[in-house]
């Protein structure tokens, strides 16, 4: 039998493909902390989330940002400090901009010969492009979803509940990341992790300076602050979630002004109403 054996050769044993696949996870993650440019500290996933809180705490005092680090995480830009100094003074003229951009692009897609893109646009074109919108029209920026909301009721929020994160979770193992890190960002303003990440601008995500915009407003109002970032979602901390139905709902217009894609199968009485006791909000985007 071993003329078989050598003429075939030995069977190879099958490779599982889940173990191999947790195999790259793990050695991803393992250069992830490697190259990584500020302080980690390394906890257990099911412990992360107060330990962020602890961290975030002392950044408050000294200056940084805690924010989670996962698998899924990507590596920051080579020169990140630069991209932290981006100037973010008028959010709320940075939303305006982006909403007045998607309202013309929808507009222009409707209209053969005119040019798709809102930078190009003539000024008459885009007058004409907002002046149709309604919600906009009518209430400005942060109004533009309206229409979506406008048969939505009230619903009792469900319980208070403690910090958590979705993003600690791992689908895989169907329960926490056996290991993550929190780094310091070296930056006082959370929303500005999502410039040193350059979070954002692909497919129907905002670009970078909008999403930072989000956030600080979302700071101002709400206390939030982003804690944690992957390849494609983003999570905040909320510090004080809002207390009426009609600032939840004002609220929920923003979530889907910056992330429609994210709620476009959510039930939108139950999304409002867990806004008002949630203590972290998660987006997502393809």
């Amino acid at each position: 039998m071993r003329w078989l054996k050598s003429l075939f050769g030995q069977r190879k044993p099958t490779e599982d493909p889940q173990v191999a696949a947790r195999i790259r996870q793990e050695a991803d993650w393992q250069r992830l902390l490697a190259d990584w440019p500020y302080p980690l500290r390394l906890v257990p996933g099911a412990q992360a989330a107060a330990v962020w809180q602890d961290e975030a705490a002392i950044g408050a005092r000294e200056g940084f940002s805690p924010i989670i680090i996962t698998p899924g995480t990507p590596q920051l830009p080579k020169e990140p400090a630069d991209e932290a100094d981006t100037p973010i003074e008028a959010p709320d003229a940075i939303v305006d901009a982006y909403v007045r951009s998607l309202i013309y692009e929808n507009w222009a897609l409707k209209r053969p010969g005119v040019t798709s893109q809102f930078r190009n646009a003539l000024p008459e074109e885009v007058a004409a492009a907002l002046a149709s919108n309604a919600d906009y029209a009518n209430g400005g920026a942060y109004a533009y979803e309206a229409a979506a909301f406008e048969n939505t009721t009230e619903i009792p929020p469900p319980p208070a509940e403690h910090l958590t994160f979705e993003s600690l979770r791992s689908h895989e193992l169907n329960g926490p990341f056996p290991q993550l890190a929190i780094t310091r960002l070296p930056v006082a303003e959370s929303w500005r992790a999502a410039l040193l990440f350059q979070f954002g601008g692909w497919n129907s995500a905002p670009g970078p300076k909008e999403v930072a915009a989000f956030a600080r407003r979302w700071k101002q109002l709400h206390g939030a602050n982003i804690a944690c970032i992957t390849d494609d979602t983003l999570e905040l901390a909320v510090e004080h979630p809002p207390t009426t139905f009609e600032a939840a709902k004002r609220l929920a217009q923003e979530h889907m002004l910056l992330c429609g894609e994210g709620l476009a199968d959510v039930d939108l009485n139950y999304y409002i109403a867990t806004l008002r006791s949630r203590r972290s909000w998660f987006f997502w985007w393809d």
